[in-house]
This record gives structure tokens, sequence and C-alpha cells, in this order.
């Protein structure tokens, strides 16, 4: 199994000087090698969709989903 860690980021956009959130998210993902972490990819959805099925989704369609994963939210 291997384990990927994920920070989720939501998207603001400045309004005048007050920041609101424009319905975005990004997800930036992680591997950890000799005890130090890989960035291996971000994925941009929207804040109702949920971020672990998306890293998920992304993996399938480049080919990496065949391997089990272990995701952390850091």
């Amino acid at each position: 199994m291997k384990k990927l860690y994920f920070i989720v980021q939501f998207q603001l956009d400045d309004v005048d000087g007050f920041k609101e959130s424009n319905g975005w998210k990004t997800i930036t993902v992680y591997s950890i090698a000799d005890n130090v972490p890989v960035h291996e990819f971000e994925v941009e959805i929207a804040c109702s969709e949920n971020s672990i099925e998306a890293i998920q989704g992304y993996l399938d369609d480049n080919g990496m989903g065949d391997d089990t994963y272990q995701f952390t939210e850091l």
C-alpha cells in the first residue's frame, strides 16, 4: 500500500480588501521519500466535491489507479 498525504487550500478572491471564497479548492498531494516530502500533483475542484475521490480520480486518469493507496490529510 502506498501512502499519499494531501493539503486542501480553499481558493480566495480579493474583493475590495476582503478575502472571499470563489467556490474552488486546490488539493496538493505529496509522498514521502527518504523522510522528505515529494510533491506529486495538484488537483483543483469545486469546494463541494470530495477530496479523496478527486485524488483517486486523478490517479485513475493518469495510469496510477492500479495501486492501493492510503490517504492522509495534513
